[in-house]
């Protein structure tokens, strides 16, 4: 319980780290684009309160709450499930859909303001050059096809660093990260499923726990009514030998 309380804490941490880049290039981002971080918020805000929910049902030997919180952990593990693999289908058409958004702002860069602030930030920070290429700069800034010209964003213009990545590409690895299968998320995931295999092998035990604890009192019971049943009857066998002895 203690372990997916921290997992909880992890994601929590994730969609926030999520939401501040979003919220850096909000120019590239939807409203819809802000749900997988969202869900990553919400999803570790259940699993945080669930996982306090665990550590009172052991607290107090409940079976219902250990049943409960594995129940519940183990729906927000399908849900995860599902949605990373949908994630995963649907790749390709986010990328394209990025590619789509910022080759129209770089279209905009020389006369839209907003445009270059978001392209330069977008570039500045995530040390790329262009949407696919560098190459998307040509016809930008210059009309002639000789030479390109660069903003001074794009990887330490005007001399290109070695090794650039096309913004594209470095964008939808930050945007899909939440939901890809890295290591973090295995990590995640299998800690999920451990706590919900050890919640329930818990709350097994103290059922037996318990059904032993009832039938220990059960027979402790049998045994003192047997013990005062035995002695009321030579109590009475007593008095009925002082009887006849008189008579």
């Amino acid at each position: 319980m203690i372990v997916d309380k921290g997992t909880g804490i992890v994601l929590i941490y994730s969609g926030i780290s999520v939401l501040g880049i979003y919220s850096d290039h909000a120019h590239f981002t939807q409203a819809q684009n802000l749900a997988p971080p969202t869900f990553l918020v919400m999803v570790g805000v259940l699993v945080a309160t669930i996982a306090f929910m665990g550590i009172v049902g052991v607290l107090k030997e409940s079976v219902c709450m250990i049943l409960s919180f594995s129940f519940v952990l183990g729906i927000i593990f399908m849900f995860e499930l599902s949605i990373s693999l949908t994630g995963l289908v649907y790749q390709t058409e986010i990328r394209d859909i990025l590619s789509h958004s910022m080759s129209r702002a770089l279209k905009v860069y020389p006369r839209d303001p907003v445009a270059m602030q978001a392209v330069d930030t977008l570039q500045s920070q995530l040390s790329c050059c262009g949407v696919q290429s560098s190459a998307d700069w040509q016809y930008i800034l210059q009309n002639s096809s000789d030479v390109i010209t660069y903003p001074n964003s794009c990887c330490g213009a005007p001399v290109l660093r070695q090794g650039h990545y096309e913004c594209a590409r470095v964008w939808h690895h930050i945007r899909v990260l939440p939901g890809q299968a890295d290591p973090t998320a295995i990590s995640t995931a299998c800690s999920q499923l451990l706590g919900i295999i050890f919640a329930c092998s818990l709350g097994k035990l103290i059922r037996l726990q318990k059904s032993e604890r009832e039938k220990l009192k059960w027979e402790f019971r049998n045994h003192l009514l047997q013990t005062r049943s035995a002695g009321n009857f030579e109590t009475f066998v007593r008095d009925n030998q002082m009887e006849n002895n008189k008579l």
